[in-house]
């Protein structure tokens, strides 16, 4: 069975919002493209063990995350409804660990997390999905480019500073142009960290 058999996208987490009657949780980041988010996470190889994945929003993200890999941590400046959402994947949320808090809580816990947990934890993905301005992206990748690999949420045509960003700064790529205009930017380490 490989990661995609047994892992949690749109179509599956739309069915439990329908089946609780709250179909209103479905937001913009769980439109379609979600599933081709899903896909692609799942046929990274070597797998995706441990996760850093920046911007929570309601938790959509963090399900597919947790149902492909081993933990995921997950950090946002705000409350919504992840909790609720997780709940209804009980044999997954206790692979999420969520960090909510100020700007600056959030980088001091991640940089300390790299430092302390580095050895405990293989991070080899991380998932850029906070603040769309071009730096927070900066700032965000220079916090989480030890996980090796980089999935960036809206790299679209017309958000071409985060685009060129991913491209021409650091080297990265559009993995498929053609799902939401280019929805996804994705860098890979050239040394494997």
């Amino acid at each position: 069975m490989n990661n995609e058999d047994k892992s949690l996208g749109y179509p599956e987490i739309m069915a439990k919002l329908n089946e609780i009657g709250r179909p209103d949780l479905n937001t913009a980041s769980a439109i379609v493209e979600h599933d081709y988010f899903r896909k692609f996470c799942a046929s990274l190889n070597p797998p995706i063990m441990d996760a850093i994945e920046i911007g929570t929003f309601n938790g959509l993200g963090t399900v597919t995350l947790a149902s492909i890999g081993r933990f995921i941590y997950t950090f946002d400046i705000a409350y919504r409804n992840q909790e609720y959402i997780w709940s209804l994947f009980p044999n997954i949320r206790n692979k999420i660990s969520a960090y909510c808090g100020p700007q600056e809580f959030l980088n001091y816990t991640i940089s300390e997390m790299k430092f302390y947990l580095l050895n405990f934890l293989n991070f080899n993905f991380a998932f850029i999905d906070g603040d769309h301005t071009i730096e927070a992206v900066r700032r965000d990748f220079e916090m989480v480019k030890f996980c090796g690999r980089v999935l960036f949420h809206d790299c679209w045509t017309r958000n071409m500073p985060i685009r060129n960003f991913v491209t021409k700064e650091i080297g990265g790529r559009i993995p498929n142009p053609e799902v939401e205009d280019g929805m996804y930017g994705y860098w890979e380490s050239s040394n494997g960290k």
